[in-house]
């Protein structure tokens, strides 16, 4: 027999109580129609008969799950045992008013709306789960309830059809807050209805369409009301530390209280251009940093009251990467050597110019820099001296990843043979690390015996240079091209971006690749995108001028 109501059974996390008041996961009950089993019934209290089914819809993931499609026009509602869920709430203990409903959630196929809802002693009402999904076509999408009246829900992110999601709520009972959890991404806090749950339902309603949506390992809790949690510690990198590596895992313990933590890091005090409010549920997290750079880092404990106050910060010092040696070891004037090297952007526009000794073996000149940019196209020239040879062969390197090594795939973006002058094209990848990196040039001699295509070691004969490329963020200038210096941080991001200039901005709109326009917002310098869906899109703030600017982003 499944669990039904197990109100013996408390379970202690952290400072709050957990008291499960139903839970299913229908792996017991045999294959065909559910009827009464687990008192599962029809909203208006009668038999499920055939309406209902225990299926196999995914064995090899989920087993067996409650299945409950919806057919000829007919809505169909599911609630197991009102009357018990509603006594079970009425013995929870002391102080656990916070109710906790997970589940997973199967969205099927058709063209109808599947939901999870549940109802309080205060109204009758729907308080929706982001479980109503709308399937128009190929396009599915995720709604929550976020008011407390019978407005249209908020659709909050798009959903795939014939998929399994994981679903939480947490009502506050007393305020009325919710918060709504799909697939780990969180949506809330909002204030619908506050009162007593008395159910909980699954809903299916829809056209003619059948839809075959089930949910498994349904679970309903009582948990404590929850205060505003207290501020953690950053236990590693130390405060102050030095030499840390331009990706570090920032760990701290749990803190009392938390459903999750928001992550801060900036390159000054107080100011977070880097990562600005990130959540995470875990309590570590694996940033990408520049090197030899000074970070302010702070975390900041957050449940559905609120964040906790007053959380320190700590600053740290990503360390200088450290680049193998590489040289010719001849360093006169008879053999061939680079005398000048040269990078254009796509529009002919020098981004790097130098002419380098010829009489030197290696050439330091990291003080040389090129400010290049993301998903744009480089031409690279480097020019002989007068003993090129038709033997000769130039490799350059860049390290994309600031990792202190040429070894990743694509950091050897050009090889050209010949006497020069050697030539080719390379395009910074979308997901390179932003901020200044090393570029190495090597020119070879293949007839010598030392001659090698590695970035490392020496050679008799031939050429070494370094040089820094600051890495940047593609702009696209729609209008005004020339004054166009829209920047946004972090970029990559995950939830939040931070727009640079939204003074006298009189729309911001987001659009994918297609030109399709994915959000529309009021003008704010901190840009809320948790519900887009990972990939690649173009952020457009139109001013009171007329001036659009335009940039591309990464959302991960």
């Amino acid at each position: 027999m499944i669990k039904l109501f197990i109100l013996s059974s408390i379970l202690f996390t952290g400072s709050a109580f957990s008291q499960v008041l139903q839970e299913d996961n229908f792996d017991t009950y045999p294959i065909g129609n559910l009827g009464t089993q687990g008192g599962w019934e029809r909203n208006d209290g009668s038999s499920l008969a055939s309406q209902a089914t225990i299926s196999e819809v995914t064995a090899s993931t989920h087993a067996r799950s409650l299945k409950f499609p919806r057919t000829n026009n007919f809505a169909m509602w599911v609630t197991k045992s009102p009357a018990a869920f509603a006594s079970a709430w009425s013995a929870r203990t002391p102080g656990n008013e916070i109710i906790k409903v997970t589940y997973d959630h199967y969205t099927g196929t058709g063209t109808g709306i599947t939901e999870a809802r549940f109802y309080t002693t205060t109204k009758l009402g729907q308080l929706k789960i982001a479980a109503s999904v709308k399937f128009t076509g190929a396009f599915s999408s995720w709604y929550v309830k976020t008011n407390n009246s019978d407005d249209a829900p908020t659709n909050v992110a798009t959903g795939t059809a014939s998929a399994w999601n994981k679903v939480i709520i947490n009502y506050n009972s007393v305020t009325g807050s919710v918060v709504y959890n799909i697939n780990g991404t969180e949506y809330g806090p909002y204030t619908t209805i506050s009162g007593d749950p008395t159910k909980v339902d699954f809903y299916t309603s829809g056209s003619a369409a059948p839809t075959t949506s089930a949910i498994d390992n349904y679970k309903a809790e009582a948990i404590a009301s929850l205060t505003v949690p207290s501020c953690t510690t950053i236990t590693s990198p130390a405060q102050g530390a030095t030499n840390v590596v331009s990706s570090p895992i920032i760990t701290w313990p749990a803190a009392e209280g938390s459903a999750g933590y928001k992550v801060y890091i900036g390159t000054a005090t107080g100011v977070y251009n880097v990562v600005n409010g990130t959540k995470v549920t875990t309590t570590s997290y694996n940033a990408a940093l520049s090197s030899s750079t000074k970070y302010f880092v702070k975390i900041v404990p957050t449940n559905m009251i609120g964040d906790a106050s007053g959380c320190s910060e700590i600053s740290f010092t990503t360390k200088t990467p450290s680049y193998c040696t590489a040289a010719a070891t001849y360093t006169g004037t008879g053999f061939e050597r680079i005398n000048k090297v040269e990078i254009k952007d796509a529009g002919g526009a020098t981004v790097l110019n130098h002419s380098s000794p010829e009489n030197s073996g290696y050439s330091d000149n990291t003080s040389v820099i090129g400010n290049v940019e993301k998903e744009k196209v480089y031409s690279f020239t480097a020019t002989p001296n007068a003993n090129g040879q038709s033997r000769d062969i130039v490799y350059v390197w860049v390290d994309y990843n600031q990792d202190g090594d040429f070894d990743d795939e694509n950091e050897k973006v050009i090889v050209n043979s010949g006497k020069g002058p050697w030539i080719g094209t390379f395009t910074i990848p979308a997901n390179a690390r932003s901020g200044k990196t090393r570029m190495r040039i090597r020119l070879t001699d293949t007839f010598s015996s030392t001659h090698t295509s590695s970035p490392c070691g020496n050679t008799t004969v031939g050429d070494v240079e370094d040089y820094t490329l600051n890495i940047g963020t593609e702009t696209l200038g729609l209008y005004n091209s020339a004054v166009n210096k829209l920047l946004v941080y972090p970029n990559p991001f995950r939830d939040v971006v931070k727009i640079s200039d939204v003074k006298n901005a009189t729309s911001i709109t987001v659009s994918d690749l297609s030109g399709r326009i994915v959000a529309d917002v009021k003008p704010t310098a901190d840009l809320n995108l948790s519900a887009l869906n990972k990939g690649l899109y173009i952020i457009n703030v139109k001013y009171a001028n007329g001036t659009l600017k335009s940039i591309k982003v990464i959302k991960e």
